[in-house]
């Protein structure tokens, strides 16, 4: 009996040794089990970044980029171009603008603001077509009356030559007609910078010299805004005003 007892013993100490060596082997396999495999995508490639939209050129700008690139086209192609330019422009009242029941801005005040009324922007075509080099004596700013509204309104022509009629460009009109074919105006003066005159429906909307531009206060004091504003060096037109 007790060498079966100790056989039985010797059996049982042998099976739990087998089984500590089974839980050790299957520990050790389970911690160097290979790790999962990589991923063989290739990489994807870096976002290109796109650049944004060009920032929005000022009319002050868009102005100099029109008058240094055109200053040598052809006469008419100036006219035209100046002419939709600034009837672009957002059309405002004096009064919300300048605070003023009637004030002419220069050039460069109207482009700053962005915008104006009918003697602002006419002024400013004047003075842009004199820096293409439209010559003085072909431009005449000339205040009308508005046949539909009876209301007052500037416009400005231009006689290229003189066999033909003044072409009027007009605030209200992206289209340059010649004056026979603009019978909803009637002139009553004109002038620039050399004179003052008034203008006859009959006579191609020109008449006897009434005096120089100091004459037309507003007119003359536009002129004198613009000398002072040349002393300092802010005006963007180099040659028009000598």
């Amino acid at each position: 009996m007790y060498f079966k007892y100790e056989s039985f013993s010797e059996q049982r100490i042998i099976k739990f040794i087998w089984l500590c060596c089974m839980c050790m082997i299957l520990s050790i396999v389970s911690c160097t089990k290979a790790p999962p495999p990589v991923s063989q995508e290739p990489p994807s490639k870096p976002e290109i970044l796109k650049p944004g939209p060009e920032p929005e050129l000022t009319k002050m700008e868009l102005w100099k980029q029109m008058v240094h690139k055109n200053r040598y086209a052809p006469n008419n192609e100036k006219l035209a171009m100046v002419n939709l330019f600034f009837n672009d422009f957002e059309f405002v009242d004096d009064k919300y603008l300048w605070g003023k029941e009637d004030y002419w801005a220069t050039l460069f005040e109207t482009l700053t603001m962005n915008g104006g009324d009918c003697e602002d922007l006419t002024i400013a075509k004047y003075f842009t077509l004199k820096d293409m080099r439209i010559p003085e004596d072909n431009l005449r700013l000339t205040y009308v009356i508005s046949v539909k509204t009876k209301k007052p309104h500037m416009v400005l022509t231009c006689q290229l030559n003189p066999e033909q009629e003044p072409l009027v460009l007009d605030t209200a009109n992206n289209y340059i007609f010649p004056i026979s074919r603009r019978p909803d105006l009637v002139p009553v003066y004109s002038f620039n910078m050399k004179g003052y005159w008034l203008a006859r429906k009959n006579e191609n909307w020109k008449g006897e010299w009434i005096g120089s531009p100091a004459k037309l206060s507003p007119w003359w004091s536009l002129l004198t805004r613009i000398k002072m504003s040349q002393s300092k060096k802010l005006y963007p037109v180099r040659n028009s005003y000598r």
